[in-house]
């Protein structure tokens, strides 16, 4: 026979935009809360967004070529989707990139082709310094201080409001807190233990009111650490850091 049991209790007044109700069903409620109770969210300091729009990544591949010498970031941008993207640093040719049925390892576009054909959001996206996020399954992100990284489809960007604390939104976002805390509270986007990412699950992020200017570095440094570590060797193991 089937049957209905009590899963949790939860106040109603307690229910906050953008009132999803799936969340109330994780084992781990009472964590969930006291986490959500801090008052900051991410997107305090750094604003997430779509990388382009479906149509925008059709009009791309028009301009995608195979790098066939040294990257000229003054003339060239490095192209990256989910699945060239790894925690802290990209893997741009390093792991092919499968771009609506073809492969490349080392993607680039033509910077001033790219700008022209793409004058508004994405270039503008583009070409700062920015964060770029997996849109599926873990949340991985790595950095682009210079802004010569095109994010490919389908990818977040997330764009600071101040250029110092970057590197710590992306300490913040690559630790395993922020993976559990969002898939925790938007359950039913997950599927086969992964999640589809929404640039509203990543701005509704909560992080401490509390934080000092120490902190924020420390986690800022730390990130910058892996980064250049990784940056010699993809694979390396930084668990330590």
């Amino acid at each position: 026979d089937n049957e209905i049991y009590l899963k949790n209790t939860y106040a109603k007044s307690r229910l906050v935009e953008p009132y999803t109700l799936d969340f109330l069903f994780s084992e781990h409620l009472d964590l969930l809360d006291r986490i959500s109770t801090n008052t900051d969210r991410f997107e305090s300091i750094a604003i997430c967004e779509n990388a382009c729009g479906t149509n925008d990544a059709y009009l791309l591949k028009e301009l995608i070529q195979e790098s066939k010498g040294q990257f000229d970031p003054r003339k060239q941008m490095r192209l990256v989707n989910t699945g060239t993207i790894g925690k802290f640093q990209d893997r741009w040719g390093v792991d092919k990139m499968t771009y609506l049925g073809e492969k490349f390892l080392n993607p680039v576009v033509n910077k001033a082709e790219f700008v022209k054909r793409f004058p508004k959001s994405y270039s503008v996206k583009s070409l700062q310094k920015k964060l770029i996020i997996k849109g599926l399954n873990l949340l991985d992100a790595c950095i682009d201080e210079e802004g010569v990284i095109v994010p490919g489809i389908p990818t977040l960007v997330a764009l600071p409001r101040d250029p110092k604390k970057l590197a710590f939104a992306l300490g913040l976002l690559n630790s395993k807190l922020a993976f559990f805390y969002i898939k925790e509270r938007n359950p039913a986007s997950s599927y086969n233990q992964g999640t589809t990412f929404t640039k509203e699950m990543l701005n509704n992020f909560p992080i401490p009111k509390t934080l000092s200017e120490k902190d924020i570095s420390r986690v800022g440094e730390k990130a910058m650490e892996i980064v250049k570590v990784k940056r010699k060797d993809i694979r390396v193991d930084t668990s330590q850091l």
